[in-house]
């Protein structure tokens, strides 16, 4: 394992004027400046070690916009991050200095991890796909095709029931799609990362890839825009990761993906809360503003610093949610959410009577991290969520199979910031018995 000399002393000059600061400086602000040094260590180190678009590269940034952006806008811009503007109410405690201590702790997690598994720029040769043989380009457009109609319908159905009730009556009704809406939007997603795991031309076919990404944005019609997001930004990463080109190109190109980006997210936001995009454009910083609000799962940490502080100890369950709660739904079983899920936990403690209305705070892995083990969690989990992050992207280069479950729960994952650690593992799952059933089909096509 070759470690660089520039990032290794980079992240040490780091350390040690994070130290100074700790020692000479005071709170409030302390930990303010100290969160800013290690911003700008991980994205400088980011920048130097990865593409910007491969896929550490881009948890950093979406851990940036929904974790660490608030406490360092407010030092540049015109706000008080310390004032709550969803579900908690008033003016924060100093418990937000552990919540900035929090944060610094996860960028440096992360930066030790780009500086042990660095992922160049380098393009690596790919060897031959015998298997795309048995995997016909024409049987899998097909399958491309009927799932992008399942994703239009599923859409148009959310967008019919969003205007006749409301937002939040999804999760009120505990609505259900019709049968085989759900089963044709997973197959869009399915038989596109198969289509670019098998046949490599189509990494980089831009035609293919924008059609994917105007059919991914009908889910954004069920009133939500992680799905489309993250998606966005997976393609992204698959199209630059076969193109050779420089880390500057590839931040004006990640600048242009965010205005998208962010046209999307205020254009969802404004229709669901009736509010008005006009109004937002003609407003002081339109864009700074949007970072700011996509910000609010800062109020998370938070809130998981106050429920530490109140029951004294530690909990890891709340890591291990998603898999409690994916074994429980298939086996049927009932949970009490709040006592299994810390997003349940966070929103029902932080304004009971915004979650009886179906309302939720949200969640972040980050907080799970600190109920699970305090600060030092704050630093491993992160560490050991990049580092598996970038030593597993290698194993995709030649390996099809591979690419598309890593491929297929890239998005999910890129989300555990504003989700719980385990997010990605129904995806997994479902990821790993398709690639079962294409090896066994591979296998019998070969005998």
């Amino acid at each position: 394992m070759k470690v660089k000399a520039v990032p290794a002393i980079t992240f040490y000059l780091s350390l040690m004027l994070t130290i100074l600061v700790l020692l000479f400086g005071n709170e409030p602000n302390k930990s303010q400046y100290i969160l800013v040094i290690a911003t700008i260590t991980v994205f400088y180190i980011a920048y130097i070690t990865n593409k910007i678009t491969s896929p550490a590269s881009l948890l950093v940034i979406s851990s940036f916009v929904f974790l660490g952006c608030r406490p360092l806008l407010s030092l540049f811009a015109n706000y008080d991050y310390r004032i709550a503007d969803w579900f908690i109410e008033g003016y924060m405690d100093d418990d937000v200095i552990m919540a900035n201590y929090a944060i610094t702790l996860m960028y440096y997690g992360y930066t030790l991890g780009l500086i042990l598994c660095r992922n160049t720029e380098k393009i690596y040769p790919h060897g031959p796909y015998p298997e795309k043989q048995l995997l016909k380009i024409k049987f899998l457009l097909t399958l491309f095709f009927l799932g992008s109609i399942g994703m239009v319908v599923k859409g148009i159905f959310f967008f019919n029931f969003i205007e006749s009730n409301s937002y939040v009556d999804i999760y009120q009704s505990n609505i259900t799609t019709p049968i085989g809406y759900d089963f044709l939007s997973y197959l869009f997603y399915c038989s596109f990362f198969l289509i670019c795991a098998f046949h490599i031309q189509f990494r980089t076919n831009k035609k293919f890839l924008f059609i994917a990404i105007c059919i991914a944005a009908f889910s954004t019609l069920k009133g939500s825009r992680s799905e489309a997001i993250t998606f966005l930004l997976t393609v992204t990463c698959i199209y630059f990761n076969e193109v050779k080109t420089r880390n500057l190109r590839l931040l004006i190109t990640m600048i242009f993906v965010f205005s998208v980006i962010f046209v999307i997210s205020e254009f969802i936001s404004m229709w669901r809360t009736g509010g008005s995009f006009i109004q937002l454009m003609q407003g002081n910083n339109p864009v700074i503003n949007f970072v700011y609000g996509m910000g609010v799962s800062y109020l998370s940490i938070y809130q998981s610093v106050k429920l530490q502080l109140l029951s004294g100890g530690y909990n890891v369950t709340y890591l291990f949610s998603q898999l409690i709660i994916t074994c429980s739904s298939i086996f049927n079983v009932k949970l009490s959410l709040p006592e299994i899920s810390y997003s349940h936990l966070a929103s029902y403690t932080a304004n009971p009577e915004l979650y009886n209305l179906g309302f939720g705070l949200g969640g972040s892995y980050l907080a799970e991290s600190f109920l699970a083990f305090g600060l030092i969690g704050c630093f491993i989990i992160p560490f050991l969520l990049l580092l598996n992050l970038n030593v597993l992207e290698k194993y995709t280069k030649n390996k099809p199979i591979i690419y598309f479950v890593y491929y297929s729960v890239l998005p999910p994952i890129l989300f555990t910031p504003r989700e719980t650690l385990f997010y990605f593992f129904p995806y997994l799952v479902k990821s790993i018995f398709v690639a079962f059933l294409v090896t066994l089909y591979i296998q019998y096509k070969k005998d």
